[in-house]
């Protein structure tokens, strides 16, 4: 069985918030890569889209939000 290419990704905070998203059709490769970097650096869960009908809704960060308050 030959492994399905990912189509997207989609990074979740670690508030559970989906913070960005990137369709990997309409993204340079060198872009993709340094996006995908910084999510995994600030902590977010990465998580591939494999069919190219997947749609998401973005959110501010939770975490952001509360620390603003302190």
């Amino acid at each position: 069985m030959n492994k399905r290419k990912p189509t997207g990704f989609v990074a979740a905070c670690q508030c559970s918030r989906v913070v960005g998203a990137l369709d990997l059709a309409k993204t340079e490769r060198t872009d993709a890569g340094k996006m995908l970097s910084r999510w995994l650096s600030d902590g977010c869960t990465v998580e591939p889209r494999f069919d190219g009908s997947w749609s998401v809704v973005v959110t501010p960060c939770a975490c952001e939000l509360t620390e603003q308050e302190f």
